[in-house]
């Protein structure tokens, strides 16, 4: 650990007196997290739409024990994002999805990941206008 600090602090004091540098790695970081936020976003897009899916599947196969675990996972997604997606919902395809209890676990898993990390680049985002370039 010592040999860390003796060679990063003055390289960060070194590259702080460098013109442009901190507005660069600024600019990177900004770059890096729009991209990441974009990903999430589209991937909480699609978790939801698979949970829509599920609910219209399970709606019409009247199954007790599935429609209690997809109003599970429906509980756990904010309501404002899930009245949005709701009223901008598109016809989804997904024939190949079979709605078991299995698929139903692995879809739970999929959207609190998702919601995750969407929380996590909104919180990044609205901390980013706080960031100090110094230059």
């Amino acid at each position: 650990m010592l040999g860390y600090g003796l060679i990063e602090v003055p390289r960060n004091l070194w590259n702080a007196s460098l013109r442009g540098y901190s507005l660069n790695r600024a600019y990177f970081k900004l770059a890096k997290l729009m991209s990441e936020k974009a990903e999430s976003e589209e991937e909480v897009e699609d978790s939801l739409s698979m949970v829509l899916f599920a609910d219209e599947r399970i709606k019409s196969s009247r199954s007790p024990e599935l429609k209690t675990m997809v109003d599970t996972i429906i509980s756990k997604i904010p309501v404002e994002l899930y009245q949005h997606h709701r009223v901008r919902a598109r016809v989804s395809n997904f024939d190949g999805m079979d709605v078991t209890e299995k698929s139903i676990i692995s879809l739970h898993r999929r959207v609190i990941k998702s919601l995750q990390t969407h929380h996590r680049t909104q919180n990044a985002m609205a901390g980013f206008d706080r960031y100090d370039i110094g230059a």
